[in-house]
């Protein structure tokens, strides 16, 4: 039988006991009420039950399916061993057989693979429990993921072994006296090293090249050749051009004809600089090996280890004095030691035990006024109590807090940080101190916060355009309307036999009114759009149904009066798309309404089918007057029009195709024209929400 331990609201491990007959007699009654089912699927690790002598699945609970990516279905009745990469296999098989005989328990750790063939690193706890009852004898294994604190394992190490290595090249360069001495122990520190497949270093003063090299299959001597430029490789040419560190990551691509190519057989090489101040001193070229994981701290590193090599190089060629050179070295290893930004550091009980000079220039509270003391004593009183409860909870439970915070400096003014928490664990996985890295965003708070006063502003401002408009729109529309209303009361008084010029002068009137009317309308619609105002509403339409027959009916009388050919062509299928109606309309009325008007003779057809996408197309063809190419480019701009000034031919004002244009990228509809002067015009709207 297995139990589930559980502390602080966590299943933690997996406690398996075998039980007499007796004792499970007695726990019937108490144990009614456990649900150990639940227990045995909230644990965060992976809990598998196989079996003791053909290592087979017969029971997991559902962290295995999150972990590993497979069903339970495939799980179940499979070999637990096919989980394992091929090089833990041998030892598992070893471990489960000395479990199965009472030897002992696993404990360790080995690689998962999972359903996609990555690995994970599982922390492994297995424990044999004899069947009772006449049931098969088991193995109970509890498998937690380790994987991200390997990989953070590893980097740390990673970490620690550069920073050996700084101390090793800056005792070096304490301890030697001349650039040549210098060199020679640079290359034997950092080959040394298995993180590094080989190394060369070559600085130049004015007098001397002085080089060195290890690593290589052969010496290949040809430093001197490439700092004095008489050979030249990509390397050196790509820290030239950017002033920065060059990092080579595929060599057989980026180091042709150079003779180190063949060397990096890892992870490609980083040239630096040997830059101190305004001099170039030389290079320093570093082979990576394969197991060397290149993140922003080892740049970093590196970088710093190039800078020191060029202070020394520096401070030799100026022949300074011993004691002179080491004080700085001192200073120089201090400021590296140092971080820009305001750190502190507490123990388990939030007692703050060290603190930064910048942690002092950022609070005004000097190391020995805070030591001991609780980090509350910045509190501005700024954040709710759930704020901090939330903090503690997440740095508690060993995860990484950041966040924007207000606090308050010694002289109880009020600024603003973005903190980052970090939890330190030794080497049991117990947190025993927290590392707060505190950074002052307050200037940038400040700006942020005119840009949001700036934005209320132009929100402010659109608001007021909007409504300008309307105002506008309601101010021209009314006198209009009333103008063509009393101009349609005239014309029905009066004889029917009135001249033809009073007959024209009638639908002249009307005719520029409804293009007043229209030009308001587009204005009004295109401020919507242009200040996001439009109120878009997403509903299931027919479009041939809903927008396209009532267009054709409108417009039928117009075309006739000119004596065009209008016709719809469509079947009698539902053409279902996901849209905004209004703006639908008015893209396809604005489309059919330019056929009409630009073109003479001959017709304007309508076309609705689907395609072989099962998407709908709208086709609109007509013979009309066609659009230059030159122009058809700019068709979509604000206030674009092919003929201009006060002698076009055609009435427009340019908002028309620009409005179409944002209306279909509203609703998901391409658009293309196809078009050829005085041939004609063809316009296709391909709707991709269409609903089948």
């Amino acid at each position: 039988m297995f139990y589930l331990a559980k502390r602080s609201g966590e299943i933690v491990e997996c406690i398996f006991e075998k039980k007499t007959d007796i004792d499970l007699a007695e726990e019937t009654d108490s144990s009614e009420n456990i649900d150990y089912e639940t227990l045995f699927n909230s644990t965060d690790a992976m809990i598998f039950i196989i079996d003791a002598d053909d290592f087979s699945i017969g029971k997991i609970n559902g962290i295995v399916e999150e972990k590993l990516n497979y069903t339970a279905d495939e799980l179940l009745g499979s070999s637990f061993l096919n989980l394992f990469a091929l090089n833990s296999i041998t030892e598992i098989v070893s471990n489960l057989k000395k479990v199965k005989s009472g030897k002992s328990k696993i404990s360790g750790e080995f690689y998962f693979q999972r359903k996609d063939k990555s690995l994970i690193v599982g922390a492994v706890d297995a424990n044999f429990v004899k069947g009772v009852a006449g049931k098969e004898d088991t193995i109970s294994c509890l498998v937690r993921d380790v994987s991200k604190l390997k990989q953070f394992e590893k980097q740390v190490i990673q970490l620690e072994r550069l920073l050996q290595i700084m101390k090793y090249v800056n005792r070096g360069i304490v301890e030697k006296n001349s650039i040549e001495s210098l060199t020679l122990e640079i290359v034997k520190i950092l080959s040394t090293s298995d993180m590094f497949s080989s190394v060369w270093i070559a600085v130049k003063t004015e007098d001397k090249i002085y080089s060195a090299e290890r690593g290589y299959k052969k010496k290949i001597n040809i430093l001197d050749e490439i700092i004095s430029r008489k050979m030249r490789i990509n390397c050196i040419e790509q820290v030239d051009a950017m002033g920065a560190p060059h990092f080579v990551i595929s060599p057989q691509a980026e180091c042709l004809g150079c003779p180190y190519k063949d060397f990096y057989t890892g992870n490609g090489a980083v040239v630096l600089p040997l830059k101190y101040e305004d001099k170039d001193y030389g290079y320093l070229n570093v082979g990576l090996s394969y197991d060397f994981t290149m993140g922003d701290e080892e740049r970093q590193f590196l970088y710093e280890i190039a800078s020191d090599i060029a202070y020394a190089v520096n401070n030799l060629i100026k022949d300074e004095k011993e004691r002179q050179y080491k004080q700085e070295l001192i200073i120089h290893n201090t400021a590296l030691e140092a971080a820009a930004n305001g750190i502190l550091i507490t123990d388990i009980d939030g007692s703050i035990i060290f603190v930064n000079k910048a942690f002092t220039e950022l609070t005004g509270y000097r190391s020995e006024e805070v030591i001991g003391a609780n980090p509350r004593v910045l509190n501005s009183g700024e954040h709710s109590p759930e704020f901090y409860q939330n903090l503690w909870a997440t740095i508690l439970g060993g995860s990484v807090w950041r966040n924007e915070i207000i606090n308050l400096r010694k002289d109880g003014t009020k600024y603003y940080e973005d903190m980052t928490i970090t939890p330190v664990k030794n080497s049991e996985g117990e947190i025993i101190n927290f590392i707060a890295i505190k950074q002052d965003i307050t200037e940038r708070k400040m700006i942020e916060n005119e840009l949001l006063k700036a934005k209320e502003e132009a929100e402010k401002s659109n608001r007021l355009k909007s409504e300008f408009l309307a105002q506008i729109s309601h101010e021209i529309r009314t006198p209009i309307n009333v103008l063509l209303s009393y101009s349609s009361l005239i014309e029905a008084e009066l004889p029917e036999d009135i001249n033809d010029d009073l007959k024209d002068s009638f639908h002249y009137m009307r005719s520029a009114g409804k293009r007043i009317v229209r030009t308001v309308d587009l204005i009004l619609n295109m401020s919507e759009v242009l200040i996001g105002t439009y109120q878009f509403k997403t509903e299931k339409i027919d479009v041939c149904k809903t927008i396209i027959q009532p267009i054709f009916n409108e417009y039928r009388f117009s075309a006739e009066a000119k004596g065009l050919d209008l016709e719809f062509i469509h079947n009698e299928e539902d053409f279902l798309i996901l849209g905004d109606e209004f703006s639908l309309q008015q893209v396809i009325t604005n489309i059919v309404d330019n056929a009409i008007k630009y073109t003479e003779k001959g017709f304007v057809k309508i076309y609705c089918r689907f395609n072989e996408n099962d998407k709908i197309v709208l086709t609109i063809e007509d013979s009309g007057i066609g659009i230059k190419d030159e122009y058809l480019k700019n068709i979509f701009e604000l206030f674009s029009q092919e003929d201009q000034g006060y002698t076009r031919k055609f009435e427009g004002n340019g908002l028309g195709m620009a409005l179409v244009k944002s209306y279909c990228n509203m609703n998901d509809v391409e658009i293309n024209i196809e078009s050829e002067k005085w041939k004609g015009t063809k316009i296709i709207l391909t709707f991709n929400k269409t609903q089948k």
